[in-house]
């Protein structure tokens, strides 16, 4: 898709957060590492870029069917996703819900050790 070309970063945030929706409502189509790679290539974006492809990507990990399908972008943007955990650990607990914490336990479970470990320093610290 083009909207990862787009210069105006609230477009594509949107675009990020459409696109997480359709692999949650439509797994079979969209749940593939062709419309994934977008999502692993926004974790790099502009914060309300990434914020937006942080949430997409929570509801989509959400999904317990969803883990076979995200293997290899586990694997493949594992250093991204890893990051993002160790960001997210440096602020205070004010700064995320229950809710955003609890989303991070199936993370926990991923055959990625580094992407693994980094969830579960970030829930204990929590």
């Amino acid at each position: 898709p083009q909207f990862s070309l787009d210069v105006d970063p609230e477009i594509r945030g949107m675009c990020l957060q459409e696109l997480g929706l359709w692999v949650q409502k439509f797994p079979a189509s969209f749940l593939s590492d062709g419309h994934l790679k977008y999502l692993g290539w926004s974790l790099h974006d502009k914060g309300q870029v990434r914020l937006r492809c942080v949430r997409a990507l929570r509801g989509i990990y959400g999904i317990p069917e969803a883990a076979p399908g995200l293997e290899l972008f586990t694997c493949r943007f594992k250093v991204g996703t890893a990051g993002m955990l160790g960001m997210l650990g440096m602020l205070g607990n004010e700064a995320l819900s229950a809710e955003d914490c609890r989303s991070v336990f199936p993370v926990v479970f991923v055959s990625s050790r580094a992407l693994a470990t980094a969830a579960g320093k970030f829930l204990f610290h929590r």
